[in-house]
């Protein structure tokens, strides 16, 4: 494990930290390449899926969808 220090705090680097930041600097990269970045918005895993296989590089989703789609008020 690497130890990474940032703000004076130590990190223990994981390898479930570096699948986040390979998503987060994807999705930065993304954002920044000039080209324009659309982010169909998805209400549940299947239609994440769905938009994966129809050559989405990114999708959004709002708390709403995911509190509804799985029986929560949203909010709550």
């Amino acid at each position: 494990m690497q130890n990474v220090f940032e703000n004076k705090k130590e990190i223990k680097m994981t390898k479930q930290n570096n699948i986040h930041l390979d998503k987060g600097n994807l999705l930065n990269t993304l954002h920044h390449n000039g080209k324009l970045l659309v982010l169909p918005n998805i209400w549940d895993p299947l239609g994440a899926i769905l938009l994966e296989s129809l050559g989405y590089a990114a999708v959004a989703t709002a708390s709403a969808s995911i509190a509804f789609s799985n029986g929560y008020p949203a909010g709550g």
